[in-house]
This record gives structure tokens, C-alpha cells and sequence, in this order.
């Protein structure tokens, strides 16, 4: 499908984006429009085996259940259904506001299936920028990023959704736990969290 053919389903409100400085994320139901959802889960079983494919056989599918990380994939994929997620011009729109540039730099795009029952996706908490960055963003607000998830089918506490925690200073245990966030519930969800502040 053409990228003129698909529908714009937002554009990221400056709300969300103040939400992202504010809070270090953000959450966006509804990201990508109907026909864009349905594309991308169209290509996704172009590389993935569904959800009835994979519960149905299980040891068809065994490598799923060897890590955690088994079922991510890196770009480029066969379909641009799936490689235009990265470029969806909502979110470059979004990227380039809130970092204050039309000078990006993409660098990291992964498609990661998770099957419930295949294995134990729990991680512990953990910073992302260490995948990106040999050190700690910077204070100053020089060199930003922003990391994006667009979830494309619904998740549950079953499935190991992301969690992310509020930008907070300093919480006790108790708010720490009442500030931690899991992303589940409505497929074509984007997650966007700024990993330009941490405090």
C-alpha cells in the first residue's frame, strides 16, 4: 500500500508531548489509524506464525520458547507496512517537535513477537539508553532521543508489556510502585519515552 493510500489517524497533541518532558512518557491510544493497523498485522504474519498458529502447535514453533528475546527482528523487514511504522509521519512529526530538530537520526528499530506461555518475558527494571549510549543522558538536554513502541495487538500482564516509571525524584517504594505504568489494553498504542531526562 502506497503511503499517500493510508489514512492519518493523529497528530500527537502538544499535550502528549508536554506529558513527555513532564513525566518521561507518554501514552497515545489509537496511533495508527484502522486501515495502517490492519496493514501492519496483514505483514506481520508474513513474518511471525499468529497467535492460533502458535497455540495450536506450540513445538512447531520452539524457538520462541529458547529467550525471551527470540522473537525480535531487526529492521529492514519484507513489508513496508512494518518499515513504514518507524517513519509514520505522525511520529516523525512528533520526534521533531519535541526534539526541536528536523535533523533526526534513527538508529535502532526492532518488531519483537511475544507468544503467552512460550517463555517468562519478565525483566527487571532497567534503562533502555544502555543499548544506545555508552553513558547517561545528559542533564543539559543536549543530544536527546526518544524511544517509540507501537504495540500492533493487544497486551495483557500475560504477555510482558512494558512498563515504564514517571520521572520522580528520589520516589520511596511506595510511590515508586504507584508511579510505575504498564502499557496494555488497546492495540495501536504508541508509547513514546523521552530518555533525555532522568532524575
Amino acid at each position: 500500500m502506497e503511503l499517500e493510500n493510508y489514512s492519518r489517524a493523529m497528530r500527537v497533541p502538544d499535550e502528549s508531548l508536554d506529558e513527555l518532558e513532564s513525566e518521561g512518557f507518554t501514552i497515545l491510544p489509537g496511533f495508527l489509524a484502522t486501515d495502517e493497523l490492519a496493514a501492519a498485522c496483514e505483514a506481520l504474519w508474513q513474518a511471525y506464525p499468529t497467535p492460533e498458529q502458535y497455540h495450536a502447535n506450540p513445538d512447531e514453533y520452539a524457538q520462541f520458547g529458547a529467550s525471551q528475546f527470540a522473537g525480535m527482528r531487526f529492521f529492514p523487514y519484507a513489508e513496508w507496512a512494518l518499515n513504514r511504522l518507524a517513519f509514520h509521519p505522525d511520529l516523525v512529526d512528533a520526534a521533531e517537535r519535541f526534539l526541536g530538530s528536523v535533523d533526526l537520526e534513527l538508529y535502532k528499530i526492532e518488531l519483537w513477537a511475544k507468544y503467552s506461555g512460550a517463555i517468562d518475558y519478565a525483566q527487571p527494571h532497567h534503562r533502555d539508553f544502555g543499548n544506545h549510549s555508552l553513558v547517561v543522558p545528559r542533564e543539559d538536554g543536549a543530544y536527546r532521543q526518544m524511544t517509540s513502541f507501537i504495540l500492533l495487538s493487544d497486551v495483557t500482564i500475560n504477555d510482558g508489556p512494558t512498563a515504564i516509571v514517571r520521572c520522580v525524584t528520589a520516589p520511596t517504594s511506595r510511590s515508586s510502585r504507584r508511579n510505575k505504568t504498564r502499557a496494555r489494553g488497546t492495540r495501536s498504542r504508541s508509547v513514546s519515552c523521552s530518555t533525555a531526562r532522568f532524575r
